[in-house]
């Protein structure tokens, strides 16, 4: 008022939503913490100079804010690796508005906090590069401020323990069967890994290189119908990943021999009439790794070893002169790996 007399400023009055008039330059506005004053408010002011001039009413505007924000971060899993996204889709506030969102990490139960990144507006989402840190367990949490002076602060733990985990298992390997195991029908591959943080998530079994089954867990187990393969040696190995899904570790390889056929073996004929000592041949399939020769009287099926053999080409020498003159049944028994058998027999 007055406007270049240069007479001063004598009184100030304001009042509060059209309430009382009040003299001073201060004021005051209630912000009770029952929040029954939230909201916001309607601050009329003028002043009067040294020499009467009143000035025209003039307002102002001014929100009271004592409520905190609130928040729902999105929960990233228990198990995290490579980079995270750390987000809450809609963080709220009733009065000031949300001023920022943080996400930090700590150790677990160590209450030592680092800041991930803070945001200002939305999308409320941060990349968390978790090879940063060491592999372990972790306590996240959510800090929202609002725009109110000072600010209201929530902060929001997520669920946890988290565990943070970029490290392959640290082994695997095959455990059954056997290396150099025969093995024929139905078999159960076996398998072993270790992983120090997050645990063994998945294991699957290959043989010549072509995945057989996969199990959770370790150790572990599949059945695998060695019928889908031909006889022979086959290389069957392991690949572990663990819970994160770091990996996959690959075990060596063991060699194990399918063999779901039986051997074939012929019985050379000697000939209607023998005498003296008499050569014994056979004719046998690739598989056999051993012929038993035996003889019986003729019909009597009560059999005498004449000899083994344990080297292709499996042969073995009767001597007649041992024997009681009559007539005799010859048969040749052809084994395997896999102990399966075929006979012949020749009278």
């Amino acid at each position: 008022p007055g406007a270049g007399s240069g007479s001063g400023v004598a009184s100030t009055s304001w009042r509060v939503d059209g309430g009382g008039w009040h003299s001073g330059t201060s004021v005051i506005v209630p912000a009770p913490t029952d929040h029954s004053n939230d909201g916001s408010h309607t601050i009329d002011y003028y002043s009067v100079d040294n020499v009467g001039n009143t000035e025209t009413v003039r307002y102002a505007a001014v929100t009271i804010d004592t409520l905190p924000p609130t928040g729902a971060p999105v929960d990233p899993g228990s198990v995290l690796s490579g980079t995270v996204v750390l987000s809450d889709p809609s963080p709220t506030d009733s009065g000031a508005g949300v001023a920022s969102v943080a996400f930090q990490y700590s150790p677990h139960g160590a209450g030592t906090w680092t800041t991930i990144g803070t945001l200002v507006a939305a999308p409320w989402s941060v990349s968390f590069d978790t090879t940063a840190v060491t592999d372990g367990q972790y306590d996240l949490r959510e800090v929202i401020s609002d725009a109110a002076i000072p600010a209201n602060v929530t902060m929001i733990d997520l669920p946890g323990p988290k565990v943070i985990d970029n490290t392959p298992p640290s082994s695997a390997a095959v455990t059954a069967p056997a290396p150099g195991a025969f093995v024929g029908g139905t078999v159960s591959l076996g398998g072993a890994a270790s992983d120090a943080t997050s645990g063994v998530g998945q294991m699957v079994f290959k043989v010549n290189g072509t995945v057989v089954g996969t199990a959770t867990g370790t150790p572990a187990s599949v059945n695998w119908d060695t019928t889908s393969t031909p006889d022979g040696p086959v290389s069957v190995t392991v690949e572990a990943k663990d819970v994160a899904g770091n990996g996959p570790t690959v075990s060596s390889a063991r060699t194990i021999i399918v063999d779901n056929h039986p051997p074939t073996v012929t019985l050379d004929d000697p000939g209607a009439a023998i005498r003296g000592t008499v050569a014994l041949t056979t004719t046998t399939s690739s598989d056999t790794t051993q012929v038993t020769f035996q003889r019986s009287p003729a019909g009597a099926g009560t059999w005498t070893t004449i000899s083994v053999d344990n080297t292709s080409p499996f042969s073995a020498s009767l001597d007649t002169t041992l024997l009681a003159d009559g007539l005799y049944d010859l048969r040749a028994v052809a084994t395997d790996g896999a102990h399966t058998v075929n006979s012949n027999i020749r009278t």
